[in-house]
Formats: C-alpha cells, structure tokens, sequence
C-alpha cells in the first residue's frame, strides 16, 4: 500500500509540469490607394501689398494695371496691383506639367519697346495651406526667378516633378527697373519718353496631368 501511494505522489508531480508553448501567428496586409489628379485648377486673382502683406483679391479674367500712378522722383510709371496665377492639380494628388507663353503683342505705333519689356512675372512653389498665413511660397530660382515676359515669348516650362507636394505661382506686374539683371536683358519701366496709347500683349497658361 505504501509503494502505491508514493507512485501516485511521483505521478502527480509529472503532471503538475507546463506544457511546451504553443505559437500561432496572423500576417494583415496594411494599404491605402491615394487617387491620381484629374484635373487642373488656374485662377488668377489681383492682388496687392497692404502693411508689408499681400493681400488677394478677387478672381480675373484679364491682367488691368490701370490706373498707372507716376513716380515723379524716379520718373518711372508704377501700378497698385499685380496679378497671381495658381495651377493646381485637382481631383486628387499630383501636379501638372506648366507651359507659360507671352505674344500677340500690340503698342502705340513708333513705340519701340512692348509691354512685354516693361512687365514681369516670377515664379514660385506654394505649399502647405490651405489658408495663405500657413503656406511656404518659395520663388524658384532655376526659373529666375523673375523674368519679362519678352523672356517667355518661346514658353517657359515647369515640370511635374517641380511641382510635387505643392502647386505653382506666377506673380505678373509692371516692371519697376529694381532688377539690374532684367534691365540688362532690355527692359525698362514706364516714363514719359514712352509713346502714350494702349499696351497689351496674350499670357497663355496651359496645364496638363500625365
């Protein structure tokens, strides 16, 4: 009787062992799609500086600088406002491939320089936003980042791949004659030795999403 009751104590305590660790694993594929662009936003607005702070206005279908105020201690014509262009992918992410082209020019008869010698536009990346007091604008200086528009008369192309994580600016106003490199390249401001009569010239602006 003593030899089973000491098996069953043996046997009790084998029993009491843990077993050997069971290991189960799940595998979840983790995914979102991001759709692709499907159209593009251009919207041009007349802006001007208020206080050190650009202020946007409302939205344009043509570039007016009337009324021209004269600087008499520089002898140069100036204008109140400029004109901004935004291209923006829209529908979805991307950016679109830019093309900017100047022409069909029109001037007083005998004048000899054109608006396009006397205007800018310079160019800039947007990003972050959506409102303006949270966007970074940074001017793009492998496109200037000024140039006249007598420069782009060929088009000025701006990539997709500049574009990426933001969308593009265009500042167009009445050249000032501050940029010692763009009088160099033939451009001068407004002043009286000027012919009077109406200046004009055709911006064309064209997006595409690939």
């Amino acid at each position: 009787m003593k030899h089973v009751i000491a098996l069953c104590a043996v046997l009790g305590v084998v029993l009491l062992l843990p077993a050997a660790p069971l290991c189960h694993a799940e595998q979840y594929v983790v995914k979102v799609d991001v759709p692709q662009a499907t159209g593009v936003s251009i919207v041009a607005t007349r802006n001007q500086v208020v206080g050190g702070v650009e202020q946007f206005g409302p939205a344009v279908t043509e570039f007016d600088f009337n009324p021209m105020s004269y600087d008499s201690q520089n002898g140069i014509y100036t204008s109140n406002y400029f004109y901004a262009i935004d291209v923006a992918a829209t529908g979805g992410a991307g950016a679109p491939d830019v093309t900017v082209t100047y022409g069909s020019e029109s001037s007083p008869a005998g004048q000899v320089k054109g608006l396009g010698s006397k205007s800018t536009i310079t160019f800039s990346k947007v990003s972050g936003g959506p409102a303006p007091k949270d966007q970074v604008d940074a001017v793009m200086a492998g496109h200037g980042p000024t140039k006249l528009l007598s420069q782009i008369e060929s088009g000025e192309a701006i990539t997709d791949t500049e574009l990426i994580g933001g969308f593009l600016r265009m500042r167009v106003g009445v050249f000032d004659g501050a940029n010692p490199s763009l009088v160099s390249a033939g451009g001068e401001p407004f002043s009286n030795s000027d012919l009077p009569g109406a200046y004009s010239g055709i911006l064309t602006v064209s997006a595409t999403i690939l």
